[in-house]
């Protein structure tokens, strides 16, 4: 075609790599940001359910006394994360499809290398996919060790009061 029209020519891409750039590092600060909030949000559930076994000792030495072994104790504990998980993900998507519709309304007149009005936004049911398969494997591994930790509990340990 340059031969021929006698006119210079080369591929979008390298006439638009500063903005092809831009949205490279767009896209890794955007995955920072979701990191740093994933792993935040599972310090939080770590530390809730750590609470939840100092706050419950004394009912999980009646629990031993009463003959739940470590692996009942544990299944409770594992049992209430996931119901915690569950609750989370049906809330945290419901809310998380809101702020994205409410986000993609938002007015933001843009022209150049592309042409908007509104803000541009992908949402994609896979997204909600990969944020609840996360959260999960985020409040499984938070959840793992509060619950051991309680299984190890001794009831006469407890009820003397001897530190844990």
């Amino acid at each position: 075609m340059a031969e021929v029209l006698h006119y210079s020519v080369r591929p979008w891409q390298d006439r638009e790599k500063p903005w092809l750039v831009a949205f490279g590092a767009l896209r890794i600060s955007s995955a920072i940001t979701v990191s740093v909030f994933t792993l935040i949000a599972s310090l939080a559930m770590f530390n809730t359910l750590a609470m939840i076994v100092i706050e419950k000792t004394k009912d999980i030495a009646i629990l031993r006394s009463m003959g739940y072994e470590r692996r009942d104790i544990t299944q409770i504990f594992l049992w209430q994360a996931v119901v915690v998980l569950v609750i989370g993900a049906v809330l945290g998507a419901l809310f998380g499809a809101f702020v994205t519709h409410v986000v993609g309304q938002l007015p933001l007149p843009i022209t150049g290398i592309f042409k908007t009005e509104v803000f541009p936004v992908l949402s994609q049911p896979l997204h909600y996919f990969e944020a609840i398969v996360t959260a999960a494997v985020m409040v499984m591994i938070a959840s793992i060790i509060p619950a051991r930790r309680a299984a190890r509990l001794e009831p006469g340990d407890i009820i003397r009061g001897m530190p844990q």
